[in-house]
């Protein structure tokens, strides 16, 4: 979760500046013991302080050390906070891309169904279709027999006619070479 990540980098911020600190410390105590020790008296009524050069040196750097890491912290937390706006950003672009995405399904869907829907219809009508004819088919089935037996005696009665036919030309040449003969 995006609070959780920022109390990791603000932790994470707050040991670092611990370390440094007690590093430093360290550093303080170890050179204070060495060498280039100047004794500054301030008389005999006010004793007298013991300063390292080395130690006066190291703390203007832990000063300037402890501006840059506070700097580096104001650094820090600006670009994380501007890391976490532009996660919102891109978090929400990614959201909203998704709903459209389901938006868009939704539509087809929508469109699929009205097709399925138009296509449920044509079968009824088709299935109804079907079903008068079947009625009619049976209806007519009996007399399909009659009708094959109508069609087989139209088919005798037309070679008959053909036959007649040219019966009837043969006598008719014969007829017309009668008369010619005569």
């Amino acid at each position: 979760c995006v609070c959780c990540v920022y109390e990791c980098v603000y932790a994470c911020l707050h040991a670092e500046t611990r370390g440094e600190q007690e590093r430093l410390t360290e550093e303080q105590t170890r050179e204070g013991e060495g060498e280039g020790e100047v004794v500054i008296g301030f008389g005999e009524r006010g004793g007298s302080t013991h300063t390292s050069t080395r130690a006066i040196n190291k703390m203007a750097e832990e000063q300037q050390h402890a501006a840059k890491v506070t700097a580096n912290r104001d650094t820090v937390v600006d670009v994380t906070a501007e890391m976490f706006t532009n996660l919102s950003a891109y978090l929400q672009g990614e959201l909203k891309a998704n709903n459209l995405d389901y938006q868009l399904l939704e539509e087809m869907n929508r469109a699929t169904a009205e097709k399925y829907s138009a296509m449920a219809t044509s079968t009824v009508q088709l299935s109804t279709f079907m079903a008068d004819l079947e009625e009619k088919y049976k209806a007519f089935a009996p007399l399909l027999p009659q009708i094959d037996a109508v069609e087989a005696g139209a088919v005798e009665l037309e070679k008959l006619v053909l036959q007649l036919d040219e019966y009837t030309r043969r006598l008719e040449d014969r007829f017309k070479q009668l008369e010619v003969n005569k």
